[in-house]
């Protein structure tokens, strides 16, 4: 049986091992191939998925509870209403202004030197607002320095990893990730104990609109790692995926330091 805890997940100076903390049995899939590109509308779409369920269920709680519940829930609610609103409003403007000739559905990288330390805890903060007590561990190295990419686009590639693996994990279990280098490349790890993915499926999860047969409890599209895999991509790195069902997942991207630019 794996164990979890806080303590016992170093990450190597230099170096990080992929497979390290899988147990024996999984399997490992890597998205060499994406298939078809993922539009503006499918990035927008599936991001608000998330924040509007929030604001749904925190307004929902405020009319039937109205003449119950505390000065103090009430305030709360309103306060993660209006988080999850700015975040959208954010997210669509960024968006929206890279649009390529201002017409089709094209979305431009914007490349700059960018923290990926930073974008790994604006990520974890984004998954924390879905589900505030889930506990997220990370372990960076300092030796990862500054990236060449796309925060914007990176943040919701990580987004997209993290609030899976919370979704799909039991709810005590926490969610870790590893970042360090290995070689030229920045090396990230998002690690669960969730249900896992079926070893005959593992080939096929990285295709859009693709859910496993042990996912359907959760409500979910089938878009969010077609995604990953794009914005990945774009950055001239990868995603590969170690599981075996039942006992969890781990999603390792690989991004190079100077990646080719590349447009989606």
């Amino acid at each position: 049986m794996r164990h979890v805890s806080e303590s016992h997940f170093p990450v190597p100076a230099n170096r990080i091992d992929p497979g390290r903390i899988v147990s024996k049995g999984a399997s490992t899939q890597h998205s060499d191939c994406c298939g078809e590109e993922i539009d503006l509308v499918s990035l927008l779409a599936h991001q608000f998925i998330g924040p509007l369920a929030v604001i749904d269920s925190s307004a929902q709680r405020l009319a039937r509870l109205s003449e119950k519940i505390s000065t103090a829930e009430i305030e709360r609610r309103s306060l993660q209403i209006r988080a999850m609103t700015d975040e959208l409003t954010n997210l669509a403007r960024s968006l929206l202004g890279r649009i390529e000739d201002g017409m089709g559905q094209s979305l431009r990288m914007e490349k700059e030197s960018c923290d990926l330390s930073t974008v790994l805890l604006k990520a974890c903060d984004h998954a924390r607002c879905f589900q505030p007590n889930r506990l997220f561990l990370t372990e960076v190295n300092s030796d990862m320095g500054l990236f060449s990419g796309d925060p914007l686009l990176l943040e919701q590639l990580f987004s997209i990893l993290l609030c899976n693996a919370a979704k799909y994990s039991p709810a005590r279990s926490p969610v870790i990730v590893k970042a360090g280098m290995d070689g030229g490349a920045a090396v990230v790890q998002v690690i669960d104990s969730g249900i896992g993915v079926p070893r005959d499926e593992q080939e096929r999860i990285f295709q859009p609109f693709y859910r496993a047969s042990n996912a359907h409890r959760q409500q979910g599209t089938g878009i969010g790692l077609a995604l990953a895999c794009q914005i990945a991509r774009l950055h001239g790195g990868g995603i590969s995926l170690q599981s075996e069902e039942g006992r969890g997942s781990t999603f390792t991207v690989r991004l190079p330091v100077r990646p080719d630019s590349t447009d989606l």
